[in-house]
């Protein structure tokens, strides 16, 4: 598929085959030569698609690309946007744990879905190679987390770019 021009048939394949010799590798090749160019040229304000979730309970057609809004690019050594879903893709709680003491983002039951169900699911091997880690701040640019990739805005961030019509 790869040598007859088909990229994105023998990118799939080579995700689906991943601990085959060099695939990830390969895969990799094939997203940087048609998908990354795509990424760092999208504007602020517009949509790309990135990962795949399953989005209309219909698990025999498998999951829908995610489509992701442009919030900012920031160019820190290399670029990196900041993106947030389109659609809400799943409903679960901040916390299900019944606490007694402050509940902290590093606790929550959200920070452990998306990070042991959600990173893992919606993302392939290669995409993950390309998501960054970052350290989170609250409103006053108090450290409160470190090494997270996918994560929630906070009130500051919501504000800033999520405005709403008063």
């Amino acid at each position: 598929l790869y040598e007859e021009g088909k990229k994105e048939e023998a990118y799939d394949i080579f995700i689906d085959i991943k601990r085959y010799e060099d695939s990830v590798s390969k895969a990799s090749s094939i997203f940087a030569e048609t998908k990354l160019e795509k990424l760092k040229s999208a504007d602020i304000g517009s949509y790309i698609y990135f990962g795949k979730y399953e989005q209309d309970n219909d698990l025999e057609n498998g999951p829908e690309p995610i489509k992701w809004l442009i919030l900012d690019k920031v160019d820190i050594g290399s670029e990196r946007i900041l993106v947030i879903s389109k659609e809400a893709l799943d409903a679960v709680a901040y916390d299900d744990a019944l606490l007694t003491e402050e509940l902290t983002w590093e606790s929550s039951s959200i920070r452990n879905w998306l990070d042991k169900t959600f990173y893992p699911t919606a993302f392939d091997p290669v995409e993950q190679l390309f998501i960054s880690e970052v350290s989170l701040t609250d409103d006053n640019g108090e450290l409160y987390s470190e090494n997270d990739k996918v994560f929630l805005l906070n009130t500051k961030e919501i504000t800033k770019y999520l405005k709403t019509k008063e």
